[in-house]
């Protein structure tokens, strides 16, 4: 929108806050949200392939990484579960490199710790729990969730400011 037609949707709450009608709502705090690059969607094939080895017990003396094969639905992981040690990202870092065609390099892959971490915990969430519980992974790292859970006490002010103006 123009700032002429955002004055012409300009209102206020009755607690006194602006509002701009015509656009959607605006949120007050805003995140963006993060997009894989193309070198981390390349890497997605890498990291499910490593994790199905290391989840079956496949990667020389990582096999305490173990899952089951039976899943264990509805389960809590908490943020100790799954660690990717040193040893762990090595073994990665090894395997995506045996694949030459893929073009991936040795600092390519140390550029990437945190996504490639965050993604092989995902993975093994996902082999022992199923997707849905696998998804609090993911949730550990998203700036939008963490942002919300951060300013969500203000809620309760906002909330009690706007019942303060209805009674007036």
């Amino acid at each position: 929108l123009t700032n002429k037609e955002k004055q012409e949707f300009h209102k206020k709450t009755i607690s006194g806050r602006d509002v701009y009608g015509g656009d959607g709502i605006t949120p007050d705090e805003t995140i963006k949200s993060i997009k894989l690059t193309k070198f981390q969607n390349k890497l997605l094939d890498q990291i499910f392939l490593f994790s199905v080895k290391l989840a079956n017990g496949n990667i020389k003396g990582l096999e305490n990484y173990k899952t089951s094969n039976q899943i264990s639905f509805g389960h809590r992981i908490n943020p100790g579960e799954f660690p990717i040690t040193k040893e762990v990202f090595e073994s990665f870092r090894e395997f995506a490199l045996k694949d030459t065609k893929s073009g991936i390099t040795t600092n390519q892959i140390d550029n990437e710790v945190k996504f490639i971490s965050e993604r092989i915990r995902y993975n093994l969430a996902s082999a022992k729990y199923g997707n849905i519980s696998a998804q609090q992974v993911l949730v550990e790292q998203d700036a939008q969730i963490l942002k919300a859970v951060d300013i969500l006490p203000n809620a309760k002010e906002l909330a009690l400011s706007s019942r303060k103006f209805m009674m007036n």
